[in-house]
């Protein structure tokens, strides 16, 4: 028995592998800094800048991956080879979390239709599936301490307003982390 159901924030109803724009937030398990740091970079123009502000800070951020964050970035960038339907847009991979546009482009298919009962296997929950799957395989066969939180988040993205928004929020994201 199921006392404690689990609400999906998945829209009822919705084609997940329907055309469309879709914002993908995939997080490690309790938020552990698996993929990498964020670390505040100067160069001569920001600590001029800084001086000038009496601020002791710099205005530069950079990620430095971690093993695990670049095999994350190298298979977040392999999607398309796997799924040819898939075209990637923005992306960071964050010291704890992704943050990614992936835009489903399939010919011949209606955006905007119903869920039917057939194969899941072109869907957003696949692509993030197999792209979480291949990230533990490596880390499991080099013996790399890492997981996954088990869920993901995601949005779709409706008007190009919302894509440049999401895409702005992606860029400045490493800054908010620093």
């Amino acid at each position: 028995m199921n006392i404690f159901p689990v609400k999906s924030h998945r829209l009822a109803g919705f084609d997940y592998g329907s055309n469309g724009s879709y914002f993908v937030t995939i997080k490690t398990r309790q938020m552990r800094p698996y993929l990498g740091s964020i670390v505040q970079t100067c160069n001569s123009t920001s600590l001029k800048k800084a001086a000038e502000h009496n601020k002791e800070t710099c205005f530069g951020t950079s990620r430095q991956l971690t093993e695990i964050g670049l095999i994350a970035e190298k298979n977040w960038l392999a999607i398309p080879s796997h799924f040819p339907f898939v075209r990637l847009d923005n992306f960071e991979i964050m010291p704890n979390h992704i943050h990614g546009i992936l835009v489903i482009e399939k010919s011949g298919k209606k955006t905007w239709c119903a869920n039917e009962f057939k194969s899941q296997s072109e869907t957003l929950g696949m692509i993030i599936n197999r792209f979480k799957g291949s990230v533990t395989r490596y880390a499991n066969t080099n013996k790399i301490e890492f997981k996954w939180h088990p869920r993901y988040h995601d949005s779709i993205i409706r008007d190009h307003d919302s894509l440049q928004n999401i895409r702005n929020y992606i860029l400045k994201n490493p800054q908010k982390m620093a």
